[in-house]
This record gives structure tokens, C-alpha cells and sequence, in this order.
């Protein structure tokens, strides 16, 4: 629930960017988008390598509960969403398809559409959590499991780093 808050305050400075014509930058200067790029990638990469290393130093155990503080969940959520360039994107993409060219004020239109697209994508985050942590109280019981899971979630961040990495600016 709190990682879906904190994806939808990213996104919240997504819609900001929008409307300010910042993504517009973004999208029109490679040297914007690939620093943005590649500070996204190291930062998920870093998750990666942090969830990978937390394997080595305390096995995930039966009874194990996240330890991590709410307000690091929070913060980094919304530090993956604002340095995903991709998101940026979308927004500068998607939403002024939306906008009426005949609208009054086209930034109060981008600014209110944005606002719909996020809180209707924390809603859908916040089920995803809710049945996400339901599952994971029958897997906490199954330690081997949730060890495997936490290595799976540590070799996806770094799979999704290098991928960002990698993308192309379109």
C-alpha cells in the first residue's frame, strides 16, 4: 500500500513535469533522457544488488517480516517512478491526445487528466498490494520460498536496470 502511495507521487511529479513542459525537454534532448536513463537504471540496479546481498546476510526465515521502514518504502517508490524516463514519456505522449484544442487553460486540462490517470493507477496499485501481501502471508510460512521470491524480485530489479539501460530514445 505504501509503495503504491509512493508510485503515485511519483507520478504526481510526472504530471508536473507535463505540465510545466518539462517532459517535452526530456523527450526532445538525448542528453536529458539518457542521464535520466541511466541514473534510473543504477538506482534499480542498486535494489537489485541490495535485495541479492540481504539474502547472504539474514536467510529469509518462516516467521520473517519486512524490516524495512515505511518511509524507505515510500521513498523509494517514488524515486523509481520520477527517474523512470519512460514514464515521463507516457505522460507527455498519452495525456495531450486527451486535451481539447479548444480548452482554456491546456495546462489545467493536462493537470486534471493526469490527476484522474494517477488516482485511478493507485487504486489498481494498491489492490495489486493488498493481494500481494495476502500472498505473501501464506508464503512467509514456506521460508525456502520466500528466500527464492526475495531472489527472483533481486535478480528482476537488475534485469530491469540493464533494460533501461539499454533502451533506445524513440
Amino acid at each position: 500500500m505504501v509503495a503504491a502511495l509512493g508510485i503515485g507521487a511519483g507520478c504526481c511529479g510526472h504530471i508536473i513535469f507535463a505540465v510545466l513542459g518539462l517532459s517535452a525537454i526530456l523527450a526532445a534532448s538525448s542528453l536529458a533522457f539518457s542521464l535520466l536513463k541511466y541514473i534510473g537504471a543504477v538506482y534499480l540496479f542498486y535494489l537489485g544488488i541490495t535485495t541479492l546481498l540481504s539474502l547472504r546476510s539474514a536467510p529469509v526465515q518462516a516467521t520473517a517480516r519486512p524490516a524495512a521502514p515505511l518511509s524507505k518504502i515510500f521513498r523509494e517508490a517514488v524515486l523509481i517512478n520520477l527517474l523512470n524516463p519512460k514514464v515521463a514519456l507516457f505522460f507527455l505522449a498519452f495525456l495531450p491526445q486527451f486535451v481539447s484544442p479548444h480548452a482554456d487553460s491546456h495546462a489545467l486540462a493536462l493537470l486534471v487528466l493526469g490527476m484522474i490517470f494517477n488516482i485511478n493507477g493507485t487504486l489498481v496499485n494498491m489492490v495489486v498490494g493488498i493481494t500481494a501481501g495476502a500472498l505473501a502471508g501464506h508464503m512467509r510460512s514456506h521460508g525456502r520460498l520466500a528466500g527464492w521470491l526475495k531472489g527472483a524480485m533481486g535478480g528482476m530489479l537488475i534485469f530491469l536496470g540493464v533494460r533501461l539501460a539499454l533502451s533506445e530514445h524513440n
